[in-house]
């Protein structure tokens, strides 16, 4: 076997230490990338996280503090001289209308009132005006919802058998719970979407006047 050269004898292991440092190099910087990929990528996601948690709470806390405030309004209202049908509709529609420049995901803002099952309330139509529902001896004890914001304006829809102390958002008044949030449920109109309200108590006297609900769509 012929004998290696003064130069290969010295160029191999020079040529093999490099070739290992070269591999060690790139596997280190490998792991290293992998390592700085993944903290990266869990700092995206709890910055991501984070960011959705934020909108959703803010999603739901808004409008929940704000038919809080509309039903604390409203029973004080109530405390001081009783409110007559025209004065409950102004007052909803002032306030919906304020509310929905504010939160637009916020459809519906009405009262249900205990002693005679009436009800009152707006919602967007899908040209984001306001358009009333109502429930009294004006309608004939039917759930009627118009065209429009008056008892003048068209009916689009009508229901005889319509009574808000059964739905689920006016049920929690029965057992005198605090302002929540409902579980999802239909409503009952002719859309039939799915809602999910924020609710309290209209409480005058200690006693419960009537419930109001704030959908979120």
């Amino acid at each position: 076997m012929r004998p290696l050269s003064i130069r290969a004898a010295v160029m191999i292991p020079v040529f093999l230490v490099l070739t290992f440092t070269l591999i060690v190099i790139i596997l280190t910087i490998n792991s290293h990338y992998r390592t700085s990929s993944q903290f990266v990528g869990k700092l995206l996601l709890d910055d991501y996280s984070q960011g959705i948690e934020l909108d959703l709470r803010q999603y739901l806390q808004h409008p929940f503090n704000a038919n809080v405030f509309v039903a604390e309004r409203l029973a004080a209202r109530l405390q001081a001289a009783p409110i007559n049908n025209k004065g409950l509709r102004d007052y909803l529609l002032s306030s919906h209308t304020s509310l929905y420049q504010a939160m637009p995901y916020m459809q519906v803002l009405s009262i249900g009132v205990d002693a005679n099952g009436d009800y009152f309330g707006y919602r967007k139509n899908q040209v984001g005006q306001s358009i009333l529902m109502e429930r009294s001896d004006a309608t004939q004890g039917a759930l009627r919802i118009f065209d429009g914001r008056t008892l003048n304006a068209n009916i689009v829809y009508q229901d005889s058998h319509y009574d808000p102390r059964v739905r689920p958002w006016y049920i929690p008044a029965f057992n005198r719970e605090h302002p929540r949030w409902t579980d999802i449920y239909l409503d009952a109109d002719e859309i039939g979407e799915v809602s999910l309200s924020a609710i309290a108590p209209v409480q005058v006297s200690g006693e419960v006047w009537g419930w109001s609900p704030a959908i979120s769509s």
